[in-house]
């Protein structure tokens, strides 16, 4: 079985591919690691980010205002307001939905990207069991 970090994964697959559009869903949310280890996967360019959270946050929140990208996460909404750490800090669509009885339960990554080279469109679609938080993203054993 080959173990890798979802978000080497991930920054494997982009190479060469421009980030239009992504959407996110998930059980679990952790804001702030979606802005500081997410996000900056999607944006263009090398860009070297500080490892001060609070640097890096203004960092991406710029690079964001500079390279728009429409991104949207819809998370359980019972679940982070039972959990949740931190709110969201910079501008993306941040859905809560509430089921009633019935969790919000899908793990889906879905990217629409332009290949640089040839200019031609894709969808990079990623089905798991891993929720947008540190341990669904970098400690879990996932699928």
């Amino acid at each position: 079985m080959e173990r890798l970090v979802i978000s080497e994964k991930l920054g494997s697959l982009l190479g060469g591919l421009r980030v239009e559009a992504a959407l996110f869903t998930t059980y679990a949310f952790d804001p702030e690691f979606f802005e500081l280890e997410v996000i900056p996967l999607l944006l263009p360019g090398d860009t070297a980010f500080s490892s001060d959270s609070r640097v890096k946050t203004f960092q991406v929140r710029e690079a964001l205002r500079d390279n728009p990208i429409p991104l949207d996460v819809f998370y359980d909404l019972p679940l982070f307001r039972e959990q949740g750490q931190s709110s969201p800090a910079m501008e993306y669509g941040c859905h809560g939905v509430d089921r009633g009885n019935a969790a919000f339960h899908p793990k889906l990554v879905v990217l629409l990207v332009r290949d640089e080279e040839s200019d031609a469109q894709g969808l990079l679609v990623g089905a798991g069991s891993n929720n947008l938080t540190q341990a669904g993203w970098w400690e879990n054993i996932e699928c």
